[in-house]
């Protein structure tokens, strides 16, 4: 969850983020570039998320019954994803916890 959450912080590259790992625990070459692939694939799946929101709202909508529709939309896309319980210890993740 360390990890995922720093993830978020787009003020940090992968890569600097990475390299903060492996300084702060010692991680080889392989390790870093493992490390590396795994924050690759967050921050694409971060992306897809984003394209998907932004798909579903457009910048310009100018109805309520469309933002409200949004937000019907969203409330419900965001308590699948938050029920979905995986192999990681993200029953303990706060947002904007845990960053570097």
């Amino acid at each position: 969850m360390k990890l995922a959450n720093a993830s978020l912080d787009y003020s940090f590259s992968t890569e600097q983020i990475a390299e903060g790992y492996a300084h702060d625990y010692g991680l080889n070459p392989a390790e870093r570039h493992h490390l590396r692939r795994e924050l690759r694939k967050m921050r694409l799946g971060q992306k897809a998320l984003m394209l998907k929101m932004r798909a579903r709202f457009p910048i310009d909508c100018q109805s309520e019954e469309r933002r409200q529709a949004y937000l019907s939309w969203f409330e419900r896309e965001s308590l699948k994803i938050m029920a979905r319980h995986s192999d990681s210890d993200d029953d303990n993740f706060e947002l904007g916890r845990n960053a570097p």
